[in-house]
């Protein structure tokens, strides 16, 4: 089931606290049953049991940054990305210059991940500044907030 740009604004600008396993699983585009998966596997943490089990906010919202290209996400959000999303989350233009065999690569990686070098080149970004974070927290106010969001919501 493809997300839509619907989907997409009602998750990031009508949260809600929690949702149902179910409703969590139509936001994101998901069978139930990948859902459930993910939640055994520890993946995700949901509330409760049964019939009362839930996804908190922030779960949902973490996993649909996972599925969801985020330049699909803001520009479905479109004018309300800033309401929805600190701005240190949101996509800012880089302009490197690097050697054309890592071009090349990132290229054939992305296409073997049905991704764009966009979000593979960010996932690699998002390692290496996870990895100086203690310094990074201390030097750039708002980045200790930023690398949590949005679990640190709500």
């Amino acid at each position: 089931m493809p997300t839509s740009p619907a989907r997409m604004r009602r998750l990031f600008l009508e949260p809600e606290a929690s949702y149902p396993i179910a409703a969590a699983a139509r936001v994101l585009g998901m069978r139930v049953r990948e859902l459930r998966e993910w939640i055994g596997s520890g993946e995700i943490e949901s509330t409760g049991n049964g019939d009362s089990e839930r996804l908190p906010w922030s779960e949902v919202a973490a996993m649909a940054i996972e599925l969801w290209p985020q330049a699909e996400l803001e520009q479905a959000l479109g004018d309300e990305v800033t309401r929805a999303m600190p701005d240190l989350v949101r996509l800012a233009e880089l302009h490197v210059r690097v050697p054309r065999f890592e071009v090349l690569g990132m290229e054939q990686l992305a296409a073997r991940e049905g991704t764009s070098v966009d979000d593979l080149v960010s996932r690699q970004l998002l390692d290496a500044v996870s990895a100086e974070g203690t310094w990074l927290v201390a030097t750039v106010p708002g980045f200790a907030e930023a690398l949590r969001w949005p679990c640190s919501e709500g």
